[in-house]
């Protein structure tokens, strides 16, 4: 990466992780005195949910889950999540 921000200065690198990344990416780049902007982006739970569907519809093996167990994966799913 550093070969990549020298050779091109004007490059932007765009990252998703989890929260606990953040602090390492920021280390990482003063490291290498470079600027890291950071913005939290966190989806919406109807985000979430469709794009869980998504995925569930989507599965190679649709005779291994039935309607229920799938309705059932994005209930607990989306219990789990917080939104802010």
């Amino acid at each position: 990466m550093n070969d990549i921000l020298r050779m091109s200065p004007k490059t932007r690198i765009f990252l998703s992780g989890r929260l606990h990344v953040r602090e390492i990416v920021q280390n990482y780049f003063s490291e290498q005195e470079q600027e890291a902007v950071v913005e939290q982006v966190t989806p919406k739970r109807g985000d979430i949910k469709n794009h869980l569907e998504w995925r569930l519809d989507r599965d190679t093996d649709q005779e291994a889950m039935s309607n229920d167990l799938q309705e059932d994966i994005v209930k607990i799913i989306l219990e789990k999540i917080s939104e802010p």
